[in-house]
């Protein structure tokens, strides 16, 4: 337990040096999620439909 309450500790002192790469990663990612979500659904919905067609629907 003391060794993991250490390495918290330490993490947190060193947090403000993090914040801009987080920033940057948080940011990336607000960008880039709803647009690899559309393509996910897109893709889910072209796949059943091709299997609707062919008459293959679960």
């Amino acid at each position: 337990m003391s060794k993991t309450t250490t390495g918290v500790a330490a993490a947190g002192l060193v947090m403000p040096a993090w914040v801009p790469t987080l920033e940057t990663v948080s940011a990336t990612a607000a960008a880039l999620v709803p647009v690899l979500s559309a393509l996910w659904l897109l893709l889910q919905i072209t796949r059943f439909v091709a299997r609707w067609r062919r008459g293959a629907t679960e």
